[in-house]
């Protein structure tokens, strides 16, 4: 019940001080959620790390059990999940037998390919190959981490084929795959010998693919939140900061 006589809420300072704080965490807070519902969407926008499928051609390039061609892209400055890769392969010879679709690092002398990353993305048969010149062998839904401003190789190997007169095809473009700044920054590069040495590279005749990948999600939110605490410890009423 009123009582009929005024009453004053006397807050003392550090009252407000702590008051402003939440009231500051509180709106960091909110930035920070919406900063990672960015990041979030970034994280869904495929970026395509290389494409030249819609280039001239200007000849073949066989794969073999012994012979396997390389072909080169590179991650940007942040790292990548492998989403998808298409590779230009058809087989009109009749050759049957097992191939494979591999990824490869960068860590052979002088950036040739070194070793391969994780499990082969595809293994298949020369007979369920197209036979149509042209056609695109698309392999999705991979999950492959790639590390950012990195060299990787897409290589395409024979493991059990046999077949005259030729083995599977993969087409070469007639020009080179470049990027935004007008530099070529592929390289091609041959195995006649199962990977243990490489010839190349091969800049003018780069195999056809695409290769399409995820970019990571930004740190920006974790920064956000981490910022939190900072401030939060500098404002606790009644603690000096340390000279």
């Amino acid at each position: 019940m009123p009582d009929g006589f005024f009453h004053f809420n006397i807050r003392t300072k550090s009252e407000f001080m702590v008051t402003n704080d939440w009231c500051l965490i509180t709106r960091l807070i909110a930035l920070a959620v919406f900063a990672f519902a960015g990041t979030g969407a970034d994280a869904n926008a495929l970026e395509v790390l290389f494409d030249n499928l819609a280039q001239s051609s200007n000849g073949y390039s066989g794969v073999e059990n012994t012979v396997w061609p390389a072909q080169a892209f590179t991650t940007t400055s942040t790292g990548h999940t492998l989403s998808e890769v298409s590779v230009s392969l058809w087989n009109n010879s009749g050759t049957t037998g097992g191939f494979q679709i591999e990824i490869w690092d960068a860590t052979g002398a002088g950036g040739i390919p070194g070793a391969q990353v994780g499990d082969a993305i595809y293994s298949g048969l020369a007979e369920d190959l197209s036979s149509s010149s042209g056609n695109s062998l698309t392999v999705s839904g991979l999950n492959v981490t790639l590390t950012a401003n990195i060299t990787y190789y897409v290589v395409v190997r024979g493991t059990s084929l046999t077949g005259i007169p030729e083995p599977p095809f993969g087409e070469i473009p007639g020009g080179l795959a470049w990027d935004s700044s007008g530099t070529d920054t592929t390289a091609k590069y041959i195995t006649s010998d199962s990977g243990s040495s490489w010839i190349g590279p091969f800049n003018n005749s780069n195999q056809y693919m695409s290769v399409v990948a995820v970019p990571e999600p930004s740190t920006l939110a974790f920064a956000c939140l981490g910022g939190l605490t900072l401030i939060w410890a500098g404002r606790k009423p009644g603690v000096k900061a340390a000279a």
